[in-house]
């Protein structure tokens, strides 16, 4: 019961220090009830270590609940990887329009975790990078755009940029 009641003072507690410091009101709510689980939780293990009269069930609780942890942020994960690779190899940038299974739109902004587009009607769509990096991606450039790669030379040829300009007859 004490640890129930700690568990609220310093949920309580949280929620005022992260109201001062004007927080949203949804970012203190969300933070203030993983608090209370993990205060929860953690009360849970020691009174089943005491109850047991062993250490070893706080291990085992942690063990299981970093396992538990690492399960439900596999995907999280995947998508910052994938933001990554998506942000580094520049296939998509802001301004091209995309198509992949049934999705469409005009890329407003890459993040590290998703990519915004601007559907039809002016709709939003947030697509999480993992399905950028995982799925076919149809990639229309925007014409006004500069491509990047070797430039073209005057009878369509692609010019090696090592080999310098060269004249073109004219």
């Amino acid at each position: 019961m004490g640890l129930w009641l700690l568990a609220r003072l310093v949920v309580r507690l949280i929620g005022r220090a992260l109201a001062a410091r004007q927080v949203r009101g949804d970012v203190v709510v969300l933070v203030r009830r993983v608090a209370y689980v993990v205060m929860v939780c953690l009360a849970a293990l020691i009174a089943f270590a005491v109850a047991f009269q062993s250490p070893n069930a706080v291990l085992a609780g942690v063990i299981l609940a970093t396992l538990v942890a690492s399960l439900g942020i596999q995907d999280l994960m995947k998508n910052y990887v994938s933001g990554f690779y998506i942000l580094m190899e520049k296939h998509v940038q802001p301004g091209d329009r995309i198509r992949f299974e049934g999705v469409e739109g005009v890329v407003s902004d890459i993040r590290l975790r998703v990519t915004l587009l601007q559907g039809e009607g002016g709709a939003r769509v947030v697509v999480p990078n993992a399905e950028l990096f995982n799925k076919t991606v149809i990639v229309s450039k925007d014409p006004a755009r500069p491509q990047r790669g070797k430039p073209k030379l005057a009878d369509g040829a692609e010019q090696d940029p090592a080999e310098g300009a060269k004249p073109v007859a004219g």
